[in-house]
């Protein structure tokens, strides 16, 4: 479906082109040997602030910069950092500017930054961010409007800026990538160590081992899937959510009497756990008839 649009629509957009246009001659005038791509990102995002914008890209499902600069032999979406330009480089920039409602998204921008850096410095956890930052309480004005109509999208950008201002990664990829490589209980130990021993490398965050659990449950790697929600009962067992995703996972890999353990224990931490009754009135059926 194509949306017409009005004549104030089409005005705004007129004046968002013209300022990716002034940014993208002024970025393509500071392109030069000894430049690293992080210093042209800093400076088209102050540029894009003065004339009264956003640089789109930022924030997308966590993007962390305001441009994609790509080198060389790279296609696309090359992410600004330390890389420095070399004399000969093919540099390719892309951008994008956001003008319509521009003051209520520069305000959330800067709340953002501002918020989660003073957090990281204060020593806060990185969960007490999604509730103190909820998207619907917070930003009202912007909930739901383009580009903040799904929930991951500025779950995205509190990560991001997270990653901008500990230097810490994702644990939940970290794990990921080391079952691939190494099989779930290797990965899983070498982790809950890292995670014992205080190590400042990685951000835990239950939600994100919860869904790369359920990702290889939707892939029926059992051994993989409750390797990843046991370990999220190690770590967070005063959640009753864990204990729910663990049950789960028992049930679909038919170890019935550990998956009643884990639902048992779910609905102890929290008796509305409806969906922990039903599993368990499930399970009982089933054994009945057997």
């Amino acid at each position: 479906m194509i949306k017409i649009k009005t004549p104030e629509e089409i005005a705004r957009m007129r004046v968002a082109g013209q300022m990716v246009a002034k940014v993208r001659d002024a970025v393509a005038g500071k392109i030069a040997p000894g430049v690293t791509t992080k210093e042209l990102d800093d400076y088209a995002r102050d540029l894009i602030r003065e004339m009264g914008g956003i640089g789109t890209f930022y924030g997308y499902h966590g993007y962390p910069a305001h441009l994609c600069i790509s080198i060389n032999e790279e296609v696309v979406h090359g992410i600004p950092g330390k890389r420095i330009i070399q004399d000969g480089d093919i540099v390719s920039v892309d951008q994008g500017v956001t003008y319509d409602g521009f003051v209520a998204r520069y305000d959330y921008v800067d709340t953002l930054y501002a918020g989660v850096g003073k957090a990281a410095k204060d020593g806060k956890e990185l969960a007490s961010m999604f509730s103190e930052y909820d998207m619907q309480s917070r930003f009202p004005e912007l909930a739901g409007t383009p580009g903040f109509t799904e929930s991951f999208v500025h779950n995205g950008s509190l990560l991001a800026l997270w990653s901008d201002w500990t230097g810490a990664e994702s644990a939940r990829s970290a794990l990921e990538t080391a079952i691939e490589e190494k099989g779930a209980k290797a990965a899983v130990a070498e982790l809950t160590a890292a995670r014992a021993k205080g190590s400042d490398k990685y951000y835990f965050l239950e939600v994100e081992f919860n869904q790369l659990g359920y990702r290889y449950l939707g892939e029926e790697k059992y051994e993989e899937a409750i390797a990843v929600f046991a370990m999220n009962v190690d770590m967070y067992p005063e959640s009753w959510n864990v204990y729910d995703s663990l049950g789960e996972a028992y049930m679909k890999s038919g170890q019935h009497d550990l998956a009643v353990l884990n639902y048992e224990k779910s609905l102890e931490l929290n008796p509305e756990n409806e969906n922990g009754k039903r599993m368990l009135d499930e399970i009982h059926t089933a054994l009945a008839k057997k």
